[in-house]
């Protein structure tokens, strides 16, 4: 509850006033990978949703028959740098159109699913509900079957021009921002989105909940013509996350050093055009050896230098030979992983490293364990030596197609490799962001790694789901038993987890002693302020916008260009008097319309139409007064922009 209330105060509050500057990360990272104003300028998309254009459709899969309303290729930005990639499915249960309920949700109500197809950082098509990967239908026509109206974004990849680090996590907040700016048309509860995604896709799942509204991106969404509106999510669902990849390397190597036998499997092309895989087995040579032992020997250090605590509050560390509370924390994963399939009826007698007693898990001998899931990688597993993988390319940019992102890989590689921006690998990882001051961090966190996942290091969804609950967020995190690298396996529990945290809320709210008062944030107001210039020149106006808090102090202001200079005063003015009155400025005007003339002594007090006040949860924020148009169109104007915060 905590968090769910910092969550929200973070949203709202202002501390200083001072005009919205970018960060400076931002900017270093806009010039590092060589961005400019070279997009796609022949068409400039709308960013307002068209609820006329879509399709009605049926599904059948598994005796379960879905039918819904298709929204389909909506580009979610302004200026996309890839307007095939960067487009939106929007998928609707059509009962929902009938005025009934689709389980426990309506059409306003309903929470909306965001799922990802992203696998190996690739660029990924905007998905639709149909047959799954690892069961017979996909979460998204799943989501459809329970109710949820699910957003299915394309994004862009490391194998595009335009599609390096960060573009997948960018894209993804800007269809996020399309979902928020577009609420009050687009079904569904833009308050309620739920993440999901596999692999590269979990990762970028877990990275979007992390960095909610955090302004290290906004140059990024700024040049794409990203809607403005927020950007942070209430949920997330994330199978085996390729993260934190800056420290998966030594992460890795602290896991399987010493186990010399690797495998993995090696596809190819057969003559009829089919992916043919092929299992290949092989040892490390003694080179590889000596970068596994250097590797491993690097990681206590930065296990420790998090300071994470199990749930009792005692220290997780690791010595230097990597032994310590920590590994035995993870061994306590993997424990409680045979446990719950013993309970479940595998039988588990004929696996020797596992001790059982009385029909339970006593213990399990770890370093075997380790041996049976087997390696998979080389050292370095994520950033090669060679620059051969797929995280190699995913840190490129237009000068360099396969960058390093440690200086480990870079000191140990080929003479002359680079190394990607210190900024732009943070923007990466959500390690980064958790619970900082600078970002809205998703309230909720569902975290699946399969206990035979040699993709990467059990160390690493630990470390995400250990920091996550040290920092005051609820996650359920498991290692499902004899489980590979995959996802989407559970759905049936996947969706009772969000029907679960979507409703805790409501089930666990109770009345406080004192009424919360919300102030407006830095952000906030300058969502308000943009959405009014958005309006304003669909209009045709030149305006002034002036935003207050509730006392009617001044936070920011903005006048277009060509707006008068006595549209400054009056703007400001209109604000102060809907904040002071706690209803539109206009209603002071028709109060003197109607012979209460002494308003006019008032100070500070603009009788006229254009001020607006802001509410959230039933508590007065602030107002917005816009001031450069008719009164009439002034007062469109400041409804439409503090609609944005409407309940």
């Amino acid at each position: 509850m905590f968090r769910q209330l910092s969550h929200l105060l973070r949203t709202l509050r202002i501390e200083t006033y001072r005009m919205r500057a970018l960060s400076p990360l931002a900017i270093l990272v806009a010039i590092s990978l060589g961005f400019s104003a070279e997009q796609n300028m022949a068409t400039t998309y709308s960013l307002e949703f068209d609820s006329s254009s879509y399709q009605d459709k049926e599904q059948t899969i598994d005796g379960i028959t879905i039918a819904y309303r298709a929204f389909e290729d909506i580009v979610y930005v302004a200026n996309p740098a890839n307007p095939d990639r960067q487009k939106l499915n929007i998928f609707v249960p059509l009962s929902y159109y009938d005025n009934t309920k689709s389980g426990k949700f309506d059409l306003h109500s309903a929470p909306i699913f965001l799922p990802n197809d992203v696998g190996g950082y690739m660029p990924a098509a905007a998905g639709e509900p149909g047959p799954g990967w690892n069961s017979p239908m996909n979460a998204a026509f799943y989501a459809l079957s329970e109710g949820y109206v699910v957003a299915y974004p394309g994004v862009r990849g490391r194998t595009e021009e335009n599609g390096k680090a960060p573009a997948a996590i960018v894209d993804l907040k800007a269809a996020v921002r399309y979902l928020r700016y577009n609420d009050k048309t687009i079904p569904g509860d833009s308050e309620k989105v739920i993440s999901n995604g596999t692999s590269a896709g979990g990762a970028l799942s877990a990275l979007l909940a992390a960095t909610g509204n955090n302004s290290d991106y906004s140059a990024f969404l700024d040049e794409l013509g990203a809607a403005p509106a927020r950007d942070d999510i209430y949920a997330a669902s994330a199978y085996c996350p390729i993260t934190n990849l800056d420290n998966s390397d030594t992460a890795y190597e602290w896991l399987f050093n010493g186990y010399n036998e690797f495998e993995h499997m090696r596809f190819t092309r057969s003559a009829d055009g089919s992916r043919v895989g092929e299992k290949v087995s092989s040892t490390l040579d003694d080179s590889q050896i000596d970068l596994s032992n250097e590797l491993a020997a690097l990681f206590p250090a930065y296990l420790n230098s998090l300071h994470l605590e199990d749930g009792h509050g005692n220290a997780l560390t690791l010595e230097a030979d990597g032994t310590g509370s920590f590994a035995d924390h993870v061994k306590q994963y993997v424990i409680d992983s045979a446990q719950t399939a013993l309970s479940d009826g595998v039988s588990l007698d004929k696996i020797k490293w596992i001790e059982l007693q009385d029909g339970k898990v006593a213990d399990i001998d770890f370093p075997a364990y380790v041996a049976y899931a087997t390696r998979k990688k080389t050292p370095p597993a994520f950033d090669s030596t060679k620059l051969d993988t797929p995280e190699n390319q995913l840190f490129g940019n237009k000068q360099n197609e396969y960058q390093h992102f440690t200086r480990f890989s870079l000191s140990h590689g080929t003479e002359g490799s680079s190394l990607a921006a210190a900024d732009r690998i943070k923007l990466m990882n959500p390690m980064n962001y958790i619970g900082t001051e600078t970002s809205d961090t998703a309230p909720f966190w569902r975290i699946r790694h399969g206990a035979i996942d040699r993709d990467t290091s059990l160390a690493i969804p630990v470390i995400l789901a250990t920091r996550l609950r040290n920092t005051g967020y609820e996650v359920d995190f498991t290692l499902p038993w004899d489980v590979p690298h995959s996802g989407d396996y559970d759905l049936p529990q996947l969706f009772n987890w969000i029907e679960k945290v979507t409703g805790a809320n409501e089930a666990s709210a109770s009345k406080p002693l004192f009424e919360k008062q919300f102030s407006l944030n830095l952000e906030a107001t300058q969502m308000l302020i943009s959405a009014a210039q958005s309006k304003a020149e669909q209009m045709g106006a030149k305006i002034s916008a002036a935003v207050v808090d509730r006392s009617g102090n001044l936070i920011a202001f903005e006048r277009m260009d060509g707006a008068s200079l006595v549209t400054i005063e009056v703007a400001i003015g209109k604000a102060n008097t809907a904040a002071q009155l706690g209803a539109p400025s206009s209603l002071f005007e028709n109060m003197i319309n109607e012979g209460q003339t002494a308003m006019l002594t008032v100070p500070g007090i603009v009788p006229l139409q254009g001020g607006i006040p802001i509410y959230h949860q039933g508590s007065l924020a602030g107002a917005i007064g816009i001031s450069g148009s008719s009164g009439e169109n002034d007062n469109l104007i400041a409804s439409e922009a503090a609609s944005f915060f409407a309940e």
